[in-house]
């Protein structure tokens, strides 16, 4: 009998190390939650790397969120996390678990700069993202492309390629050159503009409509072109490309 106790007691820590293991956080139970302005995040047990679960105040706040490649020197390689007891010290700590969810009333576009994994199915981003009325995409600007509907449950923006590209216009330049990414209706203007990209050597001189830099892009006047439509009524793909200008130092 002490037997099959054991035994049983045995499978019954096992399944439950297995439930810890694929609950999508591997984080130690009493792990750290930490924050900087903007985002709430919890460093992995390897020490090197960090997973964002939730929004600060002020980060619930802004309109538009750029996940970073770093927090502390340390890489951002989650987002989200569905383990009950991080969430549960989420909750303990801040008082609320509005925030443990990547939600705001306020918050129009997410920019992801780096190769970060979203949990597409976290109860952090799934559910809360659904919790963002004005949210118009995700924009992974290393993949040129932004995740949308179809990944994240039907959430309240479609999916499309965005048709707004920045280009760091030099040669061997990282990620095929492409700097940002962003999507407007056509007619529209550019309300958001990215931050400044830098270059070893050189200022950046704005953003320009021509790789030859000859014109300048007025975000207060300039808009993207009209929309166009084929013969079968649908809205036809338009891509507006601005260019970097680049001075080299000391001239």
């Amino acid at each position: 009998m002490k037997k099959v106790i054991k035994k049983a007691w045995f499978l019954i820590m096992i399944m439950s190390f297995c439930m810890v293991c694929f609950s999508g956080c591997f984080f130690q139970e009493n792990s750290r939650i930490l924050s900087n302005e903007y985002f709430i995040y919890i460093v992995k047990d390897n020490g090197n790397e960090i997973r964002i679960v939730g929004l600060t105040d002020k980060g619930k706040e802004q309109e538009y969120l750029i996940i970073p490649n770093e927090i502390s020197g340390k890489k951002v390689s989650n987002i989200g996390c569905s383990n009950n007891l991080i969430m549960a010290q989420i909750e303990n700590e801040y008082g609320s678990y509005d925030y443990i969810q990547i939600q705001s009333e306020n918050l129009k576009k997410i920019f992801i700069m780096s190769d970060v994994v979203v949990m597409k199915n976290s109860w952090v981003v799934g559910d809360g993202i659904q919790n963002c009325p004005n949210l118009e995409g995700l924009f992974y600007l290393l993949k040129k492309e932004y995740e949308s509907a179809n990944a994240f449950n039907d959430l309240p923006f479609n999916e499309s390629p965005a048709n707004v590209s920045y280009f760091y216009n030099y040669d061997n330049a990282p990620n095929d050159n492409y700097y940002w990414i962003d999507d407007y209706d056509y007619g529209e203007k550019i309300d958001f503009i990215p931050p400044e990209p830098t270059r070893a050597g050189y200022t950046f001189g704005g953003w320009y409509k021509e790789s030859e830099c000859i014109n300048k892009w007025n975000f207060e006047i300039d808009a993207l072109p009209s929309a166009l439509y084929g013969e079968d009524n649908l809205e036809l793909y338009q891509e507006t490309k601005l260019y970097a200008k680049w001075i080299e130092i000391g001239e």
